[in-house]
């Protein structure tokens, strides 16, 4: 199963606007960063389910290069170990050559 989770307001580029920052646990100020909050939320309630009904599934979730790795929900849920009750997800860059895409992105998998 992979996930895309939209990027205008994890980007580095939109810090400006949304104040994804250390001292607000990269949570936002905007509305449009609590819409975000929830979509994160939906996920990972549906990655769970995915993860309880087919335990060996792959689960990939994409987000450029930017603060949705550092959110609390990706550090305490996504990636915390199947053991203590995450989803045991694991933090890797990759890029999108073939796409020309160079940018850097992180995939979660």
């Amino acid at each position: 199963a992979h996930f895309g989770i939209e990027c205008d307001t994890f980007s580095t580029l939109s810090k400006s606007k949304h104040q994804r920052l250390a001292s607000n646990f990269f949570m936002g100020t905007s509305q449009e960063a609590c819409e975000a909050n929830r979509n994160v939320h939906h996920m990972l309630a549906i990655c769970y389910f995915l993860r309880r009904r087919y335990p060996h599934i792959l689960i990939t979730i994409e987000n450029p290069w930017a603060d949705l790795v550092s959110h609390p929900l990706m550090l305490s849920i996504a990636q915390l170990p199947v053991t203590l009750g995450g989803l045991g997800l694991v933090c890797m860059p990759m890029t999108f050559c073939l796409f020309d895409d160079f940018a850097p992105h992180k995939l979660s998998a």
